[in-house]
């Protein structure tokens, strides 16, 4: 039963004898004169169970029934009854009054040439109806009233009506104002004549025995109401305009897509219903291009909800038995997703409307239940008398199918240098890889990285031009190896595009000595080959698919490949070797003041001076640890120069000193001094400080012809394969080469011409 069915519908054959009255309006009730007034005059019938509902509102066709009954009588109406453009369809029980009254210029209805029955009627509205139906004299005024309805306000106040009606204009009428308003104009009202007839079988009537019997217009054997009949076994239907529907194709453009790919949208269109809220039941749409079979579960959905699964058949898809409601007015999109098949060839697929299929748009109106019959496309006519659906196509977006994507993977070669990792602190860049994608957007889903140590809590990967790292811990791995570190998708792994390339950096994150940080171990992150202990997990974004790991081929078949710009076997990245300390030198610089050129000292001169430099920590599980330097190996190039008597000091003290061996007296040679933490010289470079040593020797000038050049350096710095230059400690353990960015430190260059 459609929710109007309890209003009283004024054609309704009368179920009360005259002058018995209804139950439901008293003799105090404010309009109870009126509404028996016209009850006697035939004009108002009530309910099967005789109530007359007064205080429900009344709508304008309703109106008009009661106002050309109480004007006209028994008249009958006109036979033309399409004379305002929503009359149409089956026709409705008031289009011949409403015709009538069109005729004889009681109505005009809107501007768009509806009537609109099942509007509410308001004061004003009903006024100018029933003062032009009477043809009541209006007031003739000097110059045009503000207000359209400004007459009819005066007829009214000059009867007296607003002792009974509100005034207030855009008032709903009730069915008791609307029987005050009639009789309390004081114009003739004519007499309908009934059936007696039919007044004795209403007495007789029993509603919910499922038989129907006098005036009920239904019995269903209960009542229930809401199940198609009421409590008082009548469903009359309200006036209501039939329903429409309208759609339009939007255009998706070219998606290129791979075999497996899931949720490719196929088709979107707009819909909007018009007239009355409506009920989508049924789409029908085929392949324009391409072949059904190259897809599958067809799934139409608003928003992220599936409203139904298609149906595919030898040439269409089919979305029947829907319940999608679609409120008057309310513009909504709806898209056709499907999931490419793995076998997917490369011929392109697009779907569209199945316009060849006179239903390929199927549905009904929500409030009359009435199906929406024909379907007008495209603007080219409508086959059968009225289309109640209108659809503009236009060309849906095609899937080109491409190839799954893969993954290659290798090393940057930018980042090779090893370097000493100071406990408690984060590293630096330890190894980088490179990421480049064919066929398809991939997502990474799970990095595993070996080679680590103990000493790590955690690895940072950084991606290039993002400032946020993604950590890899042991507890994320699968089989928790030692020195093994992993990050699964959830940790937040960005989308690396189509063909293109990105780099990744790793950094560590060390715990310190007193939270379980070890001086002297060492480590090479790597990335494995092994097929089964993965070191990259990925996704393509279009396919959906997760990439397969190497199969060893020559073939690029949607595979994760290691250490390779082209397909093959796997091969491991392995980053260099980096040792732990508990401090560490930061920094080696000349500390001579003396500017280069300057002329070549002579007797006994510190000609070679350098600083030492450590970073602050707080290693200190045995104390605070300092950098120690035990052995030191300068190079010394002495040009028509000779240095004797060599040994090296503490600025800090010079009157401390360890005493050098040099490889020779001039020329280019090495001084060693070795064993400097068992001498009184201090060598200890502090956390967060700084130490100055000067290498001393007694300097004579050799040759009368010639430059005399005589300078200090520290050479094969930096290079971890590279020993001997310094050895150093670290309170803990032993290291034979210090991390620096530079090679070779100079101090200053003495110079005679």
């Amino acid at each position: 039963m459609n929710r109007f069915a309890l209003l009283i519908i004024l054609f309704l054959l009368p179920v009360l004898v005259l002058g018995q009255g209804f139950p439901d309006v008293p003799d105090t009730y404010p309009f109870q004169a009126h509404i028996e007034f016209l009850q006697e005059k035939g004009i108002v019938q009530g309910y099967p169970g005789g109530l007359f509902k007064p205080d429900l509102q009344v709508n304008r066709a309703e109106f008009l029934k009661m106002l050309m009954l109480a004007v006209y009588g028994s008249e009958t109406p006109k036979i033309k009854t399409r004379c305002f453009f929503d009359f149409l369809g089956e026709e409705q029980w008031f289009w011949a009054y409403a015709c009538l009254a069109e005729e004889r210029g009681i109505v005009e209805g809107y501007p768009d040439g509806t009537f609109r029955g099942e509007q509410k009627v308001n004061l004003v509205e009903a006024l100018a109806m029933a003062v032009r139906a009477w043809d009541i004299p209006m007031p003739v005024y000097i110059r045009a009233p503000d207000h359209w309805y400004e007459p009819y306000v005066t007829v009214a106040a000059s009867r007296g009506l607003f002792e009974l009606l509100p005034q207030y204009y855009a008032h709903v009428l009730t069915r008791a104002e609307v029987a005050a308003l009639l009789v309390g104009l004081k114009e003739e009202i004519k007499t309908v004549a009934t059936s007696s007839s039919s007044q004795s079988s209403n007495m007789n009537q029993t509603c919910g025995n499922g038989v129907q019997e006098g005036t009920e217009q239904c019995d269903d054997g209960n009542k229930t109401n809401g199940d198609g009949c009421s409590e008082i076994c009548v469903d009359v239907p309200e006036p209501i305009r039939h329903a429409a529907l309208k759609i339009d194709q939007r255009s998706s453009g070219t998606t290129d897509a791979t075999p497996g790919s899931k949720g490719i949208t196929m088709l979107r269109f707009d819909a909007v219903a018009g007239r009355q809220d409506v009920r989508l039941s049924g789409l029908v749409l085929e392949a324009d291009t391409g072949n059904l079979s190259d897809a599958t579960k067809y799934r139409l959905l608003l928003g992220d909800k599936v409203l139904g699964i298609g149906k595919v058949g030898a040439s269409d898809v089919t979305f029947s038995g829907l319940t999608i409601p679609m409120a008057e007015g309310t513009l909504m999109t709806f898209t056709v997703q499907a999931d490419l098949t793995r076998s997917t060839p490369g011929n392109p697929l697009r779907l569209g409307f199945a316009t060849g299929n006179v239903r390929y748009v199927s549905a009904v109106g929500a409030v009359d239940g009435r199906e929406l019959t024909g379907i007008e496309t495209d603007g080219g006519g409508c086959a059968v008398s009225v289309c109640w659906i209108s659809v503009t196509t236009t060309e849906a977006g095609t899937i080109t199918p491409q190839s799954n994507g893969n993954l290659f993977i290798t090393k940057d070669g930018n980042v090779t240098r090893s370097h000493q990792l100071l406990l408690g602190s984060i590293s630096d860049p330890l190894l980088g890889f490179k990421a480049r994608t064919t066929g398809e957007a991939i997502s990474l889903t799970a990095i595993n990285i070996g080679g680590g140590a103990s000493s790590i809590d955690h690895l940072l990967l950084f991606e290039e031009f993002n400032a946020e790292a993604t950590e890899l811990r042991s507890l994320h791995c699968e089989t928790q190896a030692a020195g093994k570190f992993c990050a699964s998708a959830e940790s937040g792994f960005s989308v690396l595009p189509k063909d293109a390339e990105k780099k990744f950096l790793l950094f560590a994150v060390l715990k310190n000595d007193t939270n379980g940080g070890v001086s002297g171990q060492n480590i090479a992150l790597t990335l494995s080959a092994s097929t089964t202990d993965i070191a990259f997990e990925a996704r393509g974004q279009t396919s959906n698919a997760a990439l397969q790991q190497n199969d060893g081929d020559g073939s690029a078949e949607g595979e994760v490949f290691v250490g390779r710009s082209s397909p093959g076997p796997n091969v491991a990245i392995v980053g260099s070797t980096h040792d732990m300390v508990g401090a560490k030198i930061t920094l080696i610089g000349n500390a001579n003041p003396d500017p280069d050129s300057t002329s070549v000292p002579l007797g006994l001169r510190a000609f070679g001076q350098f600083r030492f430099e450590a970073s602050a920590h707080d290693n200190s599980k045995n104390g605070l640890d300092d950098a120690i330097i035990t052995d030191i190996v300068f190079t010394v190039n002495a040009q028509n120069v000779q240095v004797t008597n060599l040994s090296v000091y503490n600025k800090a003290d010079p009157s401390l000193k360890k005493s050098c061996t040099g490889s020779a007296l001039t020329g280019t040679f090495e001084v060693t001094c070795s064993n400097l933490d068992d001498s009184s010289v201090s060598t200890a470079v502090e956390q967060g400080g700084m130490m100055e040593l000067a290498l001393e020797g007694t300097v004579a000038l050799t040759g009368t012809t010639g430059t005399h050049i005589l300078q200090a350096s520290l050479n094969e710095l930096g290079d971890r394969n590279t020993t001997g230059t310094i050895t150093w400690e670290d309170d803990v353990f032993p290291f034979e080469w210090v991390d620096s960015s530079e090679n070779q430190v100079r101090s200053t260059q003495y110079r005679t011409p």
